[in-house]
């Protein structure tokens, strides 16, 4: 599905980039902090007990990425993860429903106001240092 979704964003003419598999962690922060659109695909499965059961148990790398400043677009699947978490009100985490809307997503950004997409990143950023689980989780790791 990703690589789909990034040929396809290629063939339109976007600048598609990929971080080397082998960044640290900080180097992987600063290389968000230089773009503009993260696509973020859980789309493949669990296996439990079975059945196949859909994985979206990382939304807490799409709030990483929102917070550097950086648009995520990631498989509706999360949007119920999202929701009760709370994610849903940060404008920079989008979610799609196929490869095609996320080309439409992507290609909305890029053409964005940039005034527009500041607000919602100022505005995104602004809700997760607001977050009351940030707070809680500094308690804990004291």
């Amino acid at each position: 599905f990703r690589r789909n979704a990034i040929n396809q964003l290629k063939m339109l003419g976007c600048d598609v980039r990929c971080l080397e598999s082998t960044s640290s962690y900080h180097q992987w922060l600063v290389w968000l902090r230089t773009q503009r659109v993260f696509l973020h695909d859980e789309g493949q499965k669990w296996m439990l007990d079975g059945k196949s059961v859909d994985r979206f148990a990382a939304v807490n790398k799409d709030v990483e990425i929102a917070a550097q400043g950086c648009f995520v677009l990631r498989d509706s699947g999360a949007d119920i993860e999202l929701t009760n978490y709370g994610l849903d009100q940060i404008p920079c985490i989008m979610t799609f429903d196929s490869p095609e809307h996320c080309v439409q997503l992507a290609c909305e950004i890029d053409n964005m106001d940039p005034s527009r997409a500041d607000d919602m990143i100022t505005q995104s950023v602004e809700f997760i240092r607001g977050m009351k689980g940030w707070n809680d989780m500094k308690g804990i790791l004291k």
